[in-house]
């Protein structure tokens, strides 16, 4: 069974005013589709080999703020 990825989206305060969000989820959906022969007549996902870790970052992602309206720090 297949879980639902967080994406860095997901987390992202910018995401509700973001012009760039479908882009950014295409290419982190392609990158997770890579696939490599393991030379044994196998495939494998590049995400899959945990020692290999691929990271997509965004330089617009702002973490959110999860502080509400009127509520003091």
């Amino acid at each position: 069974m297949m879980g639902v990825k967080e994406t860095l989206c997901t987390s992202c305060g910018h995401r509700q005013v973001c012009s760039l969000t479908d882009t950014f989820l295409k290419v982190q959906e392609a990158v997770d589709s890579v696939s490599v022969g393991t030379g044994n007549n196998g495939i494998i996902r590049v995400v899959d080999l945990k020692w290999c870790g691929i990271t997509i970052n965004c330089t617009h992602f702002e973490p959110k703020n999860n502080i509400r309206k009127g509520e003091l720090l």
